[in-house]
């Protein structure tokens, strides 16, 4: 069993509460699930209010400006960007029922259908977009799909690269599919980047971490990078592991078995 597997199973199995980090009040406080449009207004709203409010540090009104500004993007764009996959299941219908790759034109070519567009559209509008598409081809479809988001995982991880992973993905998840952090992993400085600005990192990615944001809640698109950097020791990550306690509870009891 590795050093690092061994800090996780101890930190997960005995770390007291106290060594979680507390999370700001006010804060997300739902289930994992794709936003509608509706729900995300809501949440934009709440956002803005917070991020006025004095009873909040700065730090965290910061934050909560800056996960309002990703909403809006979202909102505006859409969530699917140049890159991403998507699981597509129509029933009857076998030749669509496959993984395709949004093109340059933020698009799914599908066979014998042509081009869908897919800018401005949620993750959540996914299947009744298609739906409303194929109807005009085939009679009544029923669709099933599974947005796939291609982000990068770099740093001191043992399989650093691209990915293309479900929008309910955890962190902990991600970092577990990248190989795991490696043994100088500093597991409390990971941090989140878009183009090279931090959009998650610090006290609010650890609370997102310990509230179980699953991908889609954090605001990700294609192109985003989860960064991992070194300087962790084994006792630092033994304490900071509790961090990722968000990973699903299989794979802890991979690690009880190997252990």
């Amino acid at each position: 069993m590795t050093t690092f597997r061994f800090a996780l199973f101890i930190a997960l199995v005995l770390a007291p509460a106290s060594d979680v980090v507390g999370q700001e009040p006010g804060a997300q406080d739902w289930q994992a699930a794709l936003w509608d449009r509706e729900a995300m207004v809501n949440h934009l709203q709440m956002l803005e209010r917070l991020a006025e409010s004095p009873a909040y540090s700065g730090e965290f009104r910061a934050q909560y400006r800056l996960e309002a500004q990703l909403i809006r993007a979202r909102l505006e764009q859409g969530d699917f960007r140049v890159g991403d996959r998507v699981a597509l299941i129509v029933e009857g219908e076998e030749v669509l029922s496959d993984t395709f790759t949004v093109n340059n034109d933020r698009a799914l070519d599908l066979p014998g259908i042509g081009e869908i567009p897919l800018a401005g559209v949620l993750r959540s509008e996914l299947e009744g977009h298609l739906e409303t598409h194929l109807g005009r081809f085939l009679k009544e479809p029923v669709v099933r799909t599974e947005p796939l988001i291609r982000l990068t995982i770099l740093g001191a991880v043992n399989q650093p690269g691209f990915y293309s992973l479900s929008w309910e993905a955890l962190v902990g998840d991600v970092l577990m599919i990248a190989g795991g952090p490696s043994r100088n992993a500093a597991v409390d400085k990971l941090r989140i980047e878009r183009r090279g600005e931090q959009v998650w990192g610090g006290a609010a990615l650890q609370n997102a971490l310990i509230a179980g944001y699953t991908l889609d809640q954090l605001n990700l698109v294609a192109g985003d990078e989860i960064y991992l950097p070194t300087g962790g020791s084994f006792l630092q990550n033994l304490r900071n592991v509790s961090l990722l306690i968000t990973i699903p509870a299989s794979i802890v009891f991979m690690f009880v078995r190997i252990f």
